[in-house]
Order: structure tokens, then sequence, then C-alpha cells
């Protein structure tokens, strides 16, 4: 999808349809599959991410389930390398944008244990390092680091 929009060139609405059930299909049949919290973690961040990504029509969508079992797996994993801390920015931002908002206690506490002191543009290179839409996520992406960095200051 950066590929299309870097090159101007739109993608049909079809494609958009078949990628979203395609993911989202594959992602909800792991359900009970996975065995540790990581792989659960990145599962659930998945999901949140393509409700952001390819949003319902209508009204702001609730996932009380995801958001629940989300939390659950963020808070049970150990970012105790760089590519984990990276992964669990990920986690968070994501989290931020798609079930969240920015005013979870949790993601502060965790944003201050695992998430190094940077700027936005380092933090968009590591996400654009995992799965970034820039179109789609920027914006937003960079509305919840800012909240998250400030408050981790406080």
């Amino acid at each position: 999808m950066n590929a299309a929009a870097s090159s101007n060139r739109l993608l049909r609405d079809s494609e958009y349809e078949n990628f979203a059930s395609s993911i989202q299909y594959r992602l909800l049949r792991l359900q009970g599959e996975l065995d540790d919290d990581l792989n659960e973690c990145l599962r659930l961040a998945m999901l949140a991410f393509l409700t952001i990504t390819f949003p319902l029509p209508g009204r702001p969508a609730r996932y009380p389930y995801l958001a629940s079992r989300f939390r659950e797996c963020c808070c049970a994993v150990e970012a105790k390398t760089p590519f984990l801390r990276d992964l669990m920015l990920w986690f968070l931002i994501v989290g931020a944008i798609s079930v969240y908002g920015v005013d979870e206690p949790w993601l502060y506490q965790h944003w201050q244990a695992v998430v190094p002191v940077m700027q936005w543009h380092e933090a968009r290179r590591r996400l654009q390092g995992i799965m970034w839409i820039d179109a789609i996520h920027d914006e937003t992406g960079k509305q919840a680091f800012k909240a998250l960095s400030c408050y981790a200051k406080v």
C-alpha cells in the first residue's frame, strides 16, 4: 500500500477489501493457537492495526475483547532487546490509535518502561520497519506519540 501511495497509484476498493478480509480471517483463525504472549500480542496488534487501516463505515466501532486481551498481552511481554522495544513501541502506538486513545494509564506505564526518549522522525522510522502505512497512520500516530512522550516527561 505504501508503494501504491508513493507512486500515486490508486488501489481499487476490491483490492482493499481482499487485503482486509484475507488478513483478518487468517488472524482470527489463529485465536487459541499461539503458544506465548508475544505471538498473541502480535496477532492482536495486527487485528487492531486492521481496525484503523480498513475501518468499518459509519460510527467508530468498539472492540472490548480485543482491547482487554491486547492490554493483557502487552503487559505480559518483556521488551528486553532493541527489536522487542521497537515492537512494543509499535504495539503501544497501534493500541493508542486504534482501540484505546492516549488516556489509558497502563499505556503510559509501559511507554515509560520500554520506549526510549526519541523524536517523532526516529519513532516513525522504527514503526515503518514493522508495519505502517504512512498515508493512513502518520497523523494519528504522531499525535499519539507526542501525547505519550509528553506524559512520560512529567
